[in-house]
């Protein structure tokens, strides 16, 4: 075991089987670190990232996980995930909105795909009686509240639309509403 000290303090431990011992925190590219593992990129520049990767037998096999000033301003601002060490694949920025194969989203959580067949799964693996259901709630939070399911085209995302509004519901197909049910049945 290999110890090194700073003030009379253990600071460093190499042991003889390669592992490192690092008592507090540990700050690269900064000498005053804020958490327990702090990575600084001092580049005072925008589209600067700090990232941190993870490979195996060749640097093909490669993931990332890290974090990107922004373009040339705020909006794409935040975190990111990369399953492959090269595209982005899940973004998180700084105002809270989610992005799953999209580098812009514009909504909580925006999902795109250019694929073919974009789809979302929710599958409930738990096996016995009732209440083990997949379910989506679409919930609004005041009584007035409108809810909707769209289903369409980019540029025409409500051609086919399913929505509830004070106590009806509405349903549309090439634009034109078809039927309504309201709380009488």
């Amino acid at each position: 075991r290999l110890n090194f000290f700073r003030n009379g303090l253990d600071v460093f431990k190499l042991n003889q089987d390669g592992s490192v011992e690092i008592p507090g925190k540990l700050g690269i590219g900064t000498n005053s670190p804020q958490e327990t593992l702090h990575l600084f990129n001092s580049a005072q520049t925008w589209n600067q990232y700090s990232n941190i990767r993870m490979s195996t037998e060749s640097d093909s096999y490669a993931a990332e996980i890290g974090f990107h000033r922004g373009t040339s301003d705020d909006s794409d601002r935040g975190l990111f995930l990369s399953g492959d060490g090269t595209n982005k694949h899940v973004r998180v920025l700084h105002g809270g909105n989610v992005g799953i194969g999209t580098t812009s989203p514009s909504s909580l959580l925006h999902m795109e795909s250019g694929n073919a067949h974009n789809k979302l799964s929710i599958t409930s693996t738990a096996s016995g009686g009732t209440g083990y259901d997949a379910v989506i709630d679409l919930l609004g939070s005041a009584s007035n509240s409108e809810v909707q399911l769209n289903m369409g085209i980019n540029g025409d995302a409500d051609r086919e639309q399913i929505k509830t509004y004070q106590s009806a519901m509405s349903f549309r197909t090439n634009n034109s509403e078809r039927m309504r049910l309201n709380s009488s049945g």
